[in-house]
């Protein structure tokens, strides 16, 4: 019989095994319930990751039934059953692709091609992997002992050891991204949505291929001795071997070491080892590490505790380069249990440092190995986890945690806390309002009833034997407290759109938009407008209902001095139903810049007036104080400016401007208060200092507010920490909102500890 008679003759008895045909019927019944689960649902890496760790599973049940068969009747070779087991399940994976393209087509269809190449990559990989795994198992088990039984529980142990392997790697190394060959490739952080198949997964897969075909060659050499097979066992082998310690360099294998040879810049302080990106100044990385002392004394104050030294702390260059080397490309990361957190940028304040460090300070509240808290002692609670992370940086962005928290629950969008302590409740909810939530709730518990109580909560102990009531008490109390904070109703406003956006699970085709709309910003920087708006219309059929597309879609066309188009989908932002109203202001805005290019001043005034009576935030009032005010200036001065606020000058051009209209113009309060700011970006705060104007000569409070705020930054970067602190001392008392105090508290602190540090 012929070489393809045999596989064919194979193929079709292990097809009609009882074994197949009851893992076919699983993976039938797996496909329609997947349908049901959001974000497994449709042809996307979750399901295609769900399918292919069910192919781990009973891959090995297929191959080996097939051995087992050929052992028992001796018919064909066991690379011919090897192969018709690849074949079936692979076909296997084609009923979950169905089920998908299926859910797809009834509601919205992502990105089809996206997710074949997932169910290849991932399904597929473990398909090769998993039967090869099985061939050893049973052929090398010696033939008085050889049985389907055993090869399946070596198997299952090979699957298992491999496996924590993995988590081990997890534990171990800064990385949480994780390729493994039988089970295929988890991408880290769930918070970015954004997941294009990287092609460190193409090469891993060819590894992972070249392995299984060698130890198939091993397998076909030890039971059948061939020149041959040994030759390609060998050079098979030795190409494995040379990928993988290569891993690194091929994206798909990092350790410790690998990482900080790459962030190369060492830096220690009294409680920190900083490994930075080259790409950094030295003198960044060291107002940095200054930066982490300051940190860190605010939260051994909070806590009343102090981690061990020293603390490591991996700055990355920017997002792309942290999700390279450790998987989290936008979000940050703490692990506790090594008392290290990984960032990225260089910037001061750094906006999540705080909250990593709190991390690593809420560790010495927990019980190793991982010090955090554990739900049943296997599932982190995420709530507590990030709650007093939030609690302990408590972050001002307009308002407060705690008025945040407020706002939700007159807007009816508070989750409840025993939601947010769910192991799956959390995940299900916004991360914005999960960590307010659970921000608010912590930070009131602590105030109210002190660190050493909550710590023991923190450190396994239950509500109710901690505090004496239930949790649902304690959340009646807390909502009660949170009725008693003043709300204006431009707070409201706020809050209605940052709680606006839908978890992950919500979205529709959640990954696919969010590549598209990283792909656009890029675009957009780049200045090419045309390509921004093809992505942008994708983006569009996917959430045709979000203003947001729409909007910048109305700016590229508005750069492009397109402005019938423009017009055309501001106005259809605008006009939406169901959407916030700052939304909808962020599209009058646009309207507003089109008035104003066709020289419409007094419809441009009355657009931008309507949006600063809205009050949506301190930098939207300030920003309308700046256009309204330009409105007033002659018209070179309009000109100038309008195409700065509508960011049409590019690579320089923009300080070139602000710099020769102060130049022409040199008591112009706005155009000093501008170019002081931009200067500010620039890192160039002396010749900011100096064209800064006093700020009672600028027309609003708002702008007045921040012109003393950045007369304090500037002096503190340039080094004047005892002025600078006396600046923040002023503007604490000037405050009218209480972020704004709270913020300038912390600016002044900062240039206190900058004095110490000197």
């Amino acid at each position: 019989m012929s070489v393809p008679d045999q596989f064919e003759s194979s193929l079709w008895a292990l097809a009609r095994t009882r074994t197949f045909l009851s893992v076919a019927a699983l993976h039938i019944v797996t496909a329609i319930v997947l349908m049901n689960i959001p974000l497994l649902n449709g042809l996307g890496f979750e399901r295609a990751l769900t399918t292919a760790v069910l192919s781990s599973v009973t891959t090995p049940l297929v191959a080996i039934a097939g051995f087992h068969r050929q052992q028992t009747r001796s018919q064909g070779l066991p690379v011919h059953w090897w192969a018709s087991a690849i074949f079936l399940c692979v076909a296997l994976l084609i009923p979950s692709l169905v089920a998908g393209a299926v859910f797809e087509m009834w509601t919205q269809p992502c990105d089809v091609e996206l997710g074949l190449q997932f169910f290849v990559l991932l399904g597929g990989g473990n398909v090769l992997v998993t039967a090869s795994i099985s061939m050893a198992a049973f052929y090398w088990t010696p033939s008085r002992y050889r049985s389907a039984i055993l090869a399946t529980a070596i198997t299952i142990i090979v699957l298992l050891i491999w496996f924590g392997f993995g988590l081990w790697r997890l534990y171990n190394e800064p990385q949480i991204f994780v390729y493994l060959a039988p089970l295929g490739f988890w991408p880290g952080s769930i918070y970015d949505e954004s997941l294009p198949v990287p092609l460190a997964l193409w090469v891993f897969r060819g590894y992972s291929t070249l392995l299984s075909l060698s130890l198939v060659c091993w397998i076909q050499a030890s039971l059948r001795f061939r020149p041959t097979w040994l030759v390609l066992s060998l050079l098979g082998s030795a190409l494995t071997t040379w990928l993988y310690l290569d891993g690194g360099q091929l994206g798909f294998r990092f350790d410790r070491a690998y990482i900080q040879s790459q962030l190369s810049q060492k830096f220690r302080t009294p409680h920190f080892i900083l490994y930075a990106s080259p790409a950094f100044s030295r003198s960044a990385i060291k107002a940095l590490a200054r930066e982490h002392e300051f940190r860190f004394e605010q939260l051994a104050s909070y806590f009343g505790v102090e981690p061990p030294s020293p603390i490591h702390s991996y700055v990355y260059r920017n997002a792309q380069e942290k999700g390279q080397l450790m998987g989290a490309y936008q979000t940050q990361i703490a692990r506790p249990w090594h008392q290290e957190i990984h960032i990225h940028g260089a910037y001061i304040p750094h906006s999540t440092l705080k909250h990593e460090l709190a991390h690593i300070f809420a560790g010495q509240l927990a019980a190793p190995p991982f010090r955090i808290p554990m739900l049943w002692g296997v599932v982190p609670n995420m709530g507590l986890i990030e709650g007093i992370a939030v609690a302990a940086d408590w972050p001002i962005r307009e308002l407060t945690v705690h008025e945040w928290a407020a706002a939700m629950k007159r807007l009816e969008r508070l989750p409840s806390i025993a939601q947010s302590l769910d192991p799956t409740g959390f995940w299900s909810i916004s991360s914005s309002r999960a960590y307010t939530a659970t921000g608010s709730f912590v930070a009131w518990l602590v105030r109210r009833y002190g660190m050493k109580k909550f710590s023991e909560v923190y450190s396994g102990k239950s509500f109710l034997s901690t505090y004496g009531v239930s949790t649902s008490d304690l959340e009646d109390t807390w909502r009660y407290f949170l009725d008693s904070i003043t709300l204006d109703p431009p707070a409201l406003r706020m809050a209605e759109h940052r709680f606006a956006r839908p978890s992950i699970f919500e979205k529709v085709c959640a990954r696919t938009t969010s590549t598209l709309a990283q792909q656009v910003s890029q675009h957009l920087r780049s200045r090419r407008l045309t390509s921004a708006q093809k992505l942008i219309e994708q983006i569009l059929q996917f959430q045709p209902a979000d203003p947001r597309y729409l909007t910048q879609l109305a700016w590229t066309y508005l750069q492009a001095n397109n402005l019938p188009l423009a017009e055309q989908f501001a106005s259809r932002a605008h006009n939406l139903t169901g959407t916030t109203e700052k939304a909808k202001a962020a599209a009058q805005e646009v309207m507003g810049h089109i008035a104003w290019s066709r020289g419409e001043v007094d419809q441009a005034a009355q657009q931008f007036t309507q949006v600063f009576n809205l009050h949506l935030s301190t930098s939207s009032v300030r920003l309308q104080s700046v256009r309204l005010a330009a409105l007033t200036r002659p018209p070179d001065i309009q000109n100038a400016l309008r195409d700065y606020l509508e960011r049409r000058l590019t690579g320089g051009k923009d300080l070139m401007t602000l710099t020769d209209l102060h130049h022409t113009y040199p008591k112009d309060p706005l155009i000093g208060y501008l170019l002081a700011r931009r200067l500010e970006a620039i890192k160039a705060p002396q010749r900011a200092l100096a064209t800064l104007p006093p700020p009672t000569a600028l027309p609003t409070q708002a702008l007045q507010d921040e012109a003393v705020l950045l007369k304090g930054r500037l002096t503190w970067a340039a080094g004047k920490y005892s002025s600078a602190a006396q600046a923040f001392r002023q503007a604490t008392e000037a405050a009218h909102r209480q972020s704004t105090r709270e913020e300038a508290i912390t600016w002044e602190q900062r240039s206190l500890h900058a004095l110490h540090w000197e």
